[in-house]
């Protein structure tokens, strides 16, 4: 073969390469920017939660996302926390700022993040001592019209004061006739009188109960009283003395936000008003003055809300400071030793008292600033009121 015909066999061998080369990469897809993410929630995805998104977009330099709720993030592999249930949608847009090349260089993927409600099929429960009975009754709150079941077989004098233990499933019961506090599993079986003050003949009390860090605490004529759960380990752990304001605490609460109790104190013999105090004693503080209060009930969620019973004025609110003092509804011609706030369905209950010991009174519900009250529960003399959150 000559070198001529050599020469231009390589030549048309090479320009068939060249050719075939150029036919096999147009065939070739053109890569795009995918969005695309996982992710794993704690606590079987129940809230409150941490959700981890992993990113696992394709040909993306760049991510915005948005979690459904107002939040975003330019973070590749966010970690949010979610502490309200909800159906979230939570959008991922990739984009790629420097393949310019590419056939996309924008993707956007939206997935519904589902956070389960901790709550869901569980029942909130509300408990009332009643003095025409003697008896401890409960009403499932669940929407329906309100059924009354007993609890406790009967026997106590004057219920003002009620307590819930939810860890241990245990109900307290102050009798401030017979001087006595009973406990009581949820169902009402294995009633037991856990303390009696019949014998010291200075005890004017029980009247409030409350829980707190692991104590049952209670109010009388001496301060706050603090015993075991069992009766054990009884103490004055905050004394009062009727020389010096606050002279004789009655209506009892809690709050585990600053540790701090709230009561009312006595007006009848006394100056009254409402007050608090921290758990070790110190730092006595009237929050609101010339208040001559029975019940007293919180709601801690948010900035707060304290709501008290006023005798023969009503049932007021005020802020946790003491401010703002604003009465929400009526009450009857006898005071009021019950108030409860389910803050979950934004609900208060009060009891309305026309006399000491006839079923002539009634359970008012109404939403957290008073509006929309009815006539719940009728035909009771209801006393202490309080609410088992879930179960």
């Amino acid at each position: 073969m000559s070198t001529l015909k050599r020469n231009l066999w390589i030549l048309v061998l090479a320009l068939s390469t060249f050719i075939a080369a150029c036919d096999k990469s147009e065939d070739e897809p053109i890569p795009s920017t995918v969005a695309k993410f996982t992710f794993t929630a704690t606590n079987t995805q129940t809230a409150p939660c941490v959700v981890t998104f992993t990113n696992q977009s394709i040909e993306a330099t760049n991510y915005a996302w948005e979690f459904g709720d107002g939040r975003t993030s330019t973070d590749k592999d966010p970690v949010m926390s979610f502490a309200t249930p909800g159906t979230f949608k939570v959008k991922l847009v990739a984009t790629n700022s420097k393949n310019t090349d590419i056939m996309t260089n924008t993707s956007t993927v939206t997935v519904d993040l589902v956070i389960a409600d901790p709550n869901a099929g569980k029942s909130r429960v509300l408990y009332f001592g009643d003095r025409a009975t003697g008896k401890v009754h409960k009403v499932i709150l669940n929407g329906q019209t309100p059924t009354i079941q007993n609890v406790s077989s009967g026997g106590i004098g004057k219920p003002y004061g009620i307590a819930i233990d939810e860890t241990n499933r245990k109900i307290y019961v102050g009798d401030n006739v017979n001087f006595k506090i009973y406990r009581y599993d949820f169902d009402g079986t294995n009633q037991t009188s856990i303390w009696d003050g019949s014998s010291d003949a200075t005890i004017d009390g029980p009247y409030g109960l409350a829980i707190a860090e692991g104590k049952l605490y209670f109010t009388s004529n001496k301060g706050i009283h603090m015993v075991n759960f069992d009766g054990t380990g009884h103490s004055v752990a905050i004394p009062t003395v009727s020389t010096t304001a606050p002279e004789f605490p009655l209506g009892l609460a809690y709050n585990p936000k600053d540790k701090k109790f709230y009561f009312t104190n006595d007006k009848l013999d006394f100056t009254g008003g409402v007050w608090s105090v921290k758990m070790d004693g110190t730092g006595f503080t009237k929050l609101v003055d010339g208040v001559d209060g029975t019940a007293i009930a919180l709601d801690t969620t948010g900035t707060g809300k304290i709501y008290f019973a006023d005798y023969g004025i009503g049932i007021k609110r005020c802020d946790m400071s003491g401010a703002n003092p604003t009465k929400i509804g009526d009450v009857g011609a006898k005071a009021t030793w019950g108030i409860a706030v389910d803050a979950y369905a934004k609900k208060v209950y009060w009891s309305f008292t026309i006399s000491n010991l006839d079923p002539d009174c009634k359970i008012i519900q109404a939403n957290l600033d008073g509006s929309s009250s009815i006539d719940w529960i009728t035909n009771v003399n209801a006393k202490a009121i309080t609410i088992d959150t879930f179960r």
